[in-house]
């Protein structure tokens, strides 16, 4: 992946210090011209952009530049931005380029052609077949970066963009490299010493909220809470942040139709998503390739097809075999804490 030198384009690039006042046309490394303002985030600002070249559309962030004043940090960033650029899977966005100009760090990425699954939640909960379908692509989109070694921890439907695919619908994975700059830059993001949280907890695994050493098993608690919205439309525990997140640590999860009476969702379904949500890492799927396995049994039952026969309480127990594949996965992405760099 190619970082190109500071000062090139930089007569242009002055403008680019007040975010987001990115003049539409900017050219960048000869490749990529700013068409379009898409949004801004905690990170930086969104543009959407086209290869001179060639008819591909980018999606463009411009990282705060505070985000990446410290050069420690913004080599710690390069090296996680060059394990995303090694992924390449129908289920995440991928990392293209990552580049400066006078001082400004970007990165270039894969266009996503749909609505984030944050805005088709806003309108209902999903029926639990079309729920499974996309939880099995994020199974597999998440293994394919477990076994590259790369977690995302910060997995949420804001990140997730749903593209419709010969009427099929294939949820993507974004923003795989940007969490370590989350994790260095915003420790308020996890519980204080008074036990405040003054970011979003929702997705937030305990390990990770608390400040512990975590491995990739978070990504697949948020997966858990992610799977708890489709199918009821609400978080497991609503309130202020600080109360979330203790309700993570400390709370039982409640059943789904305990906060939606409403729904009926199939007691398999639910005691998936339960394990997904187990406070100890031990005691959720031991990677997302046992977490797909568990889905597909399900889908299997729900869509009335032949299945194993054996009790999906055998299938969600395989602790041997788990523990196993666990090893071999930690031993990729490192049993990290958040401060941890990147070899």
């Amino acid at each position: 992946m190619k970082r190109w030198p500071k000062g090139t384009g930089e007569a242009e690039a002055r403008s680019l210090r007040v975010d987001p006042d990115i003049p539409i046309g900017l050219v960048l490394g000869g490749k990529y011209r700013v068409e379009q303002y898409i949004g801004s985030g905690a990170m930086g600002s969104v543009f959407r952009a086209r290869h001179t070249r060639l008819p591909r559309a980018y999606a463009i962030k411009f990282l705060h530049q505070w985000l990446v004043s410290d050069d420690s940090l913004l080599k710690r960033f390069e090296r996680e931005a060059e394990l995303a650029a090694r992924l390449s899977h129908p289920n995440v966005i991928s990392v293209v380029d990552i580049g400066e100009v006078d001082g400004v760090t970007f990165l270039v990425m894969d266009l996503g052609a749909g609505p984030t699954l944050g805005q088709l939640l806003a309108n209902a909960r999903f029926e639990p077949l079309r729920a499974c379908r996309l939880i099995q692509q994020l199974c597999d989109g998440l293994a394919h970066a477990h076994d590259h070694g790369l977690i995302h921890r910060d997995l949420k439907p804001d990140n997730i963009v749903v593209e419709s695919r010969n009427g099929d619908e294939v949820p993507r994975i974004a923003d795989f490299g940007l969490a370590i700059l989350r994790d260095a830059t915003e420790p308020h993001t996890r519980l204080t010493a008074r036990g405040m949280v003054l970011g979003t907890p929702h997705y937030m695994a305990p390990e990770m909220a608390t400040g512990h050493a975590y491995d990739h098993r978070v990504d697949l608690f948020a997966l858990g809470v992610i799977c708890y919205e489709l199918l009821t439309g609400r978080l497991p525990f609503d309130g202020r942040s600080g109360d979330v997140a203790q309700a993570y640590i400390h709370d039982e999860i409640p059943s789904m139709a305990a906060r939606v009476p409403e729904v009926l969702v199939d007691p398999m379904l639910e005691t998936f998503t339960r394990r997904l949500l187990a406070k100890r890492p031990d005691d959720r799927p031991a990677t997302a390739v046992r977490a797909r396995d568990n889905v597909d049994y399900i889908v299997g039952a729900l869509a009335g097809r032949p299945t194993q026969p054996m009790a999906y309480a055998q299938v969600v127990s395989q602790t041997a075999q788990d523990n196993q594949r666990t090893a071999k996965t930690v031993a990729m992405t490192r049993l990290r804490k958040p401060d941890d760099s990147i070899d």
